[in-house]
């Protein structure tokens, strides 16, 4: 009588399909082959700072220079490619960045701390809340004792 384990793999080469302590393993080597690669840039086609970016990789000029006899080839559009996802990533983040303005001046600030305006370099305003020494960090101005 044959015993089959809950979680066996069925082609998995050590146990034939029984229930072994590598089923999970192979079954994870049999689901990569089958994992579709990822783009290596993707734009859209209704922003034109994303078409911008498309041109700098794949545009003639990127491909007559990397496929050229001073280019490094494929390797050369990869790197392009992924420069080129980045600063698209740090742009959409940048236009998604929380802002936070002064209450003195209205200047507008980003606000990835959630902290709101410690210290604005237009008016001067200052929250004082940098306090490491006895010393604001932003005005000098003694705080606290």
């Amino acid at each position: 009588m044959t015993t089959f384990y809950k979680g066996a793999f069925e082609r998995c080469s050590w146990c034939n399909g029984r229930g072994c302590n590598q089923c999970h393993l192979e079954r994870k080597k049999y689901e990569d082959q089958f994992k579709t690669p990822q783009p290596l840039f993707s734009a859209d086609v209704n922003d034109p700072e994303d078409m911008q970016l498309l041109k700098e990789v794949f545009g003639r000029q990127a491909l007559e220079h990397a496929f050229g006899p001073d280019g490094d080839g494929m390797q050369e559009i990869e790197q392009a490619a992924a420069l080129a996802s980045f600063k698209q990533a740090m742009r959409k983040h940048n236009k998604t960045a929380p802002t936070m303005a002064c209450p003195q001046c209205g200047a507008e600030y980003e606000d990835f701390d959630g902290l709101g305006v410690l210290h604005c370099e237009q008016c001067g305003y200052c929250k004082h809340a940098s306090i490491t020494d006895g010393h604001c960090d932003y005005c000098e101005q003694a705080q606290g004792t």
